[in-house]
């Protein structure tokens, strides 16, 4: 059997980048304001030494993580599993989205549906109005 997907449907458009961009705005919305990516890129950092998997003086750039929001991979797994805890995202969501089964941030999923059902009712209420003008015709 099986095993259910719970983003199923819920594909975040594009690759890493787009996940990451997600990611950062449920992030936002959780803190309730904006974050900096210096911000975001400190936390890392914080994180990564507690992980021991950095020194505080060999610490990511900020120039690492505007590479990262272009599209660049974290190539260390520890950075990565830093990046989304930072984030509040499973890891495993934010390195290869819905293929890992793993939960992507709740409220922009569920935005996401919504808007996934609204094109899809568009589109399925577009096409019953054009079989109903060909009938007619």
């Amino acid at each position: 059997m099986k095993k259910p997907n719970p983003n199923e449907g819920l594909a975040v458009a594009g690759g890493f980048k787009d996940r990451l961009f997600t990611a950062w705005l449920w992030a936002q919305q959780q803190y309730g304001g904006p974050i900096k990516k210096k911000e975001l890129t400190d936390e890392i950092n914080a994180i990564l030494v507690t992980l021991g998997a950095r020194k505080d003086d060999d610490p990511i750039r900020q120039s690492v993580m505007t590479e990262w929001f272009n599209g660049a991979i974290p190539r260390e797994a520890e950075t990565m599993v830093a990046l989304a805890q930072a984030l509040g995202v499973d890891p495993g969501w934010l390195h290869y989205g819905e293929y890992s089964r793993a939960d992507g941030p709740p409220s922009i999923l569920k935005k996401l549906e919504q808007t996934n059902q609204a094109v899809a009712g568009m589109e399925g209420a577009a096409a019953v109005d054009a079989a109903a003008k060909k009938d007619a015709g």
